[in-house]
């Protein structure tokens, strides 16, 4: 039997293999199946390239970060800048920057980049990236499919243009990051059915994952202490790692001013240990987000509420517990300024 191997191509590419049926996709996820039959999986519907003007280089942002020469580590190599529409390249980004400014062009990088800004349109970008590193995308209808260099976090992926999108192929098992290969006709994972390929999240998709709600001062994510901490504890819970990282991934797409984070107690314990619990746990999401989930912002407000701002009553009418209510004050809020 033959193995299994998924591909990420440009619709040429998947037309050649699959007919004049596929003319309709703009790239498609091609898996080969073990009796050689092919099946093709849309990941967005085809549009010319708009025309598009390009700023100079040096110019853009990377979630909340200038792009460009800035990016680069002092004293490090420069960012690899691919400009031109229309053509292909090559690159080995290993530990560096890479800006693309054109359109209509199917790149590949490997060796592990540090960082990609897309400032064109109509890109599709095979790439190899080192593990909790930055995407964007500042043009419209780019597709970027990549696979880690090693194991890691997801990068964090922000998308200012429409219908941009980024998917993370890997394999499933031991060792998801091994025998993958990126290569000009696009990211394989070949031996066997055990392959993933899944679509970074928008900020939308965000906004349902993590509850958040539209305020006057901005985004407001609360954040439940017990998906957090363990009982009477400020550190980070192992299992806490996707929500937060879904919270700095949100952040980076808004690009807010700033934060504030306010930690929160239930009517349980004295005054002064609330107080003390909730802004050590507030300060422990702080840290997270900038050492682990790579939130850069100008200025972040930190405080701890104790149980002097809860959402529900601690007690019921009768002045008996009110368990559902102590577990709703028990939080730790996180507003995204305007």
């Amino acid at each position: 039997m033959r193995p299994r191997s998924l591909l990420l191509m440009s619709a040429s590419a998947a037309s050649l293999m699959l007919g004049a049926s596929t003319l309709a996709l703009a790239q498609s996820v091609v898996v080969t199946q073990p009796n050689g039959a092919r099946e093709a999986i849309p990941l967005a519907p085809a549009a010319p390239p708009p025309a598009a003007t390009q700023p100079p280089i040096g110019q853009g942002t990377l979630g909340s970060v200038t792009v460009g020469g800035s990016l680069a580590a002092p004293g490090g190599p420069p960012p690899i800048v691919i400009t031109g529409s229309g053509v292909g390249q090559s690159a080995d980004c290993a530990g560096r920057d890479v800006e693309i400014d054109g359109s209509g062009g199917h790149h590949v990088l490997t060796g592990g980049c540090r960082s990609i800004a897309i400032r064109g349109s109509g890109n599709v970008v095979n790439a190899e990236i080192m593990p909790g590193t930055r995407i964007a995308m500042t043009g419209s209808d780019n597709q970027v499919a990549f696979v880690l260099s090693a194991p890691g976090p997801d990068p964090i992926v922000s998308v200012a243009g429409s219908n941009d999108r980024a998917w993370r192929v890997q394999r499933l098992g031991a060792a998801p990051n091994s025998g993958i290969e990126v290569g000009a006709a696009g990211i394989a994972v070949p031996g066997g059915a055990g392959a993933r390929v899944t679509e970074m999240p928008s900020v939308p998709q965000l906004m349902q994952q993590l509850g958040a709600v539209q305020t006057e001062q901005g985004t407001l994510v609360q954040m439940s202490n017990d998906v957090l901490f363990n009982f009477d504890s400020a550190a980070i819970r192992p299992d806490a790692a996707l929500k937060l990282t879904q919270l700095a991934q949100l952040i980076d797409q808004l690009h807010p001013p700033g934060l504030r984070i306010v930690g929160n107690t239930d009517s349980i314990g004295t005054d002064a240990y609330n107080m003390g619990l909730s802004l050590r746990r507030a300060r422990s999401v702080e840290n997270w987000l900038t050492a682990n989930g790579g939130v850069r912002v100008a200025s972040i407000d930190v405080k701890g509420e104790g149980f002097h701002d809860p959402v529900a009553p601690n007690q019921n009418p009768d002045g008996s517990d009110n368990p559902a209510g102590r577990q709703k004050n028990r939080r730790v809020d996180v507003l995204i300024e305007k």
